[in-house]
This record gives structure tokens, C-alpha cells and sequence, in this order.
């Protein structure tokens, strides 16, 4: 089991993906020094196996990035990364230099909780495609703000992703890479996500 989960914040879903799946390969991305601190001091306490902690942002290339804390109410919760013009301390990965960082051939379950950075993310098909391509199951929170649902919703689609909305979840299955996907639809999903 390989799991990345961008935007890590504290630790909580990846502490959740541990409990379930023990033996399952961690890439754990955080921008935030707070957040990554105790980021590191959870994943320790609760014994994770094979993992990666990156002190960085998910983005659609490798770049340099800063913090902005004038995103939404400015809490811990909602820091948002840019892109940065001048070198900073803080790198920017996409999913391919992320999966090549953990030796992934393919990505279980894709977790994206970026505070918009997710358009930048979902920005060139071509990359999509080449990470959708070899990804089972996604959660993304979308954070309509920046006008990208339709784009990711069309990225996922054109890609083989049957999904649906939970809460602020947007959560797909690679029907490519799921056997019997059907099953993994709630009773209420929408048939136009089919």
C-alpha cells in the first residue's frame, strides 16, 4: 500500500491511513513549520513503519515557494503555498517527483488538502494524466474559491475516475485499477459520476 498525502497538516489522516493499512508506504507533505513540527512528533509516537516527511508543498512542477497567511481566516489550517520568484527553503514537488522520491510505481490512495493550490496542481492534463494514470483511489478537498472543480471533475473523468462528493471530499476510484469499482459508490451517488 502507497500512500501520499499532500497537505498534510498534523498528521491526522495519515495516522487514520496507518491504523487501517499498517504496512502501507507513507509520503507525508507539509508546508507549514508548526504544522510540520508536530507533523513529526505524531508520526514517531505512533510507530509508522516506512515513511517519508517532506517540509514542502504539492505544486505542478518542482519550484521554489513561499507561505501566504492571507488565505481564508488565517488560521494554521489554512496556510496556503505560491510560487516564489526568488529561492526560499521551501520546495515545491509535483506527483511525479514525489513518487520518485518514494520509489512509487503507482499511489494507492492520493490524499490533496492544499488550500487551492490544487489548480496549479490539476493545471497540465498531460501530467494529470501521467499520475491519475497510476493512481487507485483519490480524496481531494476542492476548494471552489478558485473556480477548478470542473477542471479537476474533467481531469478525473477523462482519466477513468468514477467519484463522488462527501462532505468537502471530492473522492474517485480509478476504474482503470479498482476491480468491481461499482461497489465502491455510496447507495446515493449520482449517476452522472458513473
Amino acid at each position: 500500500m502507497k500512500i501520499i498525502d499532500a497537505g498534510g497538516n498534523i498528521g491526522g489522516t495519515s495516522i487514520f491511513f496507518h491504523n487501517i493499512f499498517p504496512g502501507a508506504k507513507f509520503i507525508i507533505v507539509e508546508p507549514d513549520n508548526g504544522n510540520f513540527d508536530v507533523l513529526q512528533k505524531n508520526i514517531k509516537q505512533n510507530n509508522f513503519g516506512s515513511y517519508k516527511l517532506i517540509k514542502g508543498g504539492l505544486w505542478s512542477k518542482c519550484c521554489y515557494l513561499k507561505i501566504d497567511r492571507d488565505f481564508r481566516d488565517k488560521n494554521d489550517w489554512s496556510v496556503q503555498v505560491v510560487e516564489s520568484e526568488k529561492p526560499t527553503d521551501l520546495l515545491g514537488y509535483d506527483i511525479a517527483g514525489l513518487m520518485k522520491l518514494g520509489n512509487f510505481d503507482t499511489i494507492d490512495i492520493l490524499k490533496i488538502d492544499i488550500e487551492g493550490a490544487e489548480k496549479k496542481v490539476f493545471d497540465d492534463f498531460n501530467s494529470v494524466s501521467a499520475f491519475l494514470s497510476k493512481t487507485r483511489f483519490i480524496a481531494i478537498e476542492i476548494h471552489d474559491e478558485y473556480n477548478c472543480r470542473e477542471q479537476i471533475n474533467d481531469c478525473l473523468l477523462q482519466n477513468n475516475f468514477i467519484f463522488f462528493t462527501a462532505g468537502e471530499l471530492t473522492i474517485g476510484a480509478n476504474k482503470s485499477l479498482v476491480f468491481n469499482v461499482q461497489s465502491f459508490l455510496p447507495a446515493n451517488a449520482s449517476n452522472e459520476f458513473v
